[in-house]
């Protein structure tokens, strides 16, 4: 196997690219649960939305990695893996957030 060096510009160059495809996916993602979280009366927010985002950078990439390692071209890969990323988060910004899970209904 043939020794191959990679210097820090070009690791820090990809990384910064994964960054830069996960965000329209990771950001509604983050806000959705974020904005959940506190309706529902929860403490820390910030470390909430870190949680959140960092989930979301996931969650993208792997929905976006799904479709680009098939035969789809790449502008439809990048579309079709955000969208399971935006309907998550309208279905998490549309359910209840006064029903908890003891059934306690919190002030209004």
């Amino acid at each position: 196997m043939p020794h191959v060096e990679v210097s820090a510009g070009t690791v820090l160059t990809m990384l910064g690219m994964i960054l830069l495809v996960v965000q329209p996916g990771a950001i509604p993602f983050t806000y959705a649960v974020a904005t959940r979280h506190v309706r529902r009366g929860g403490t820390r927010p910030a470390l909430v939305a870190v949680g959140a985002y960092l989930l979301g950078c996931v969650f993208t990439l792997v929905c976006v990695a799904a479709f680009f390692c098939s035969e789809f071209p790449m502008l439809w890969s990048l579309v079709l893996g955000y969208v399971p990323m935006w309907l998550f988060a309208v279905l998490i910004l549309r359910h209840q957030p006064e029903a908890q899970p003891r059934g306690l209904h919190l002030r209004k």
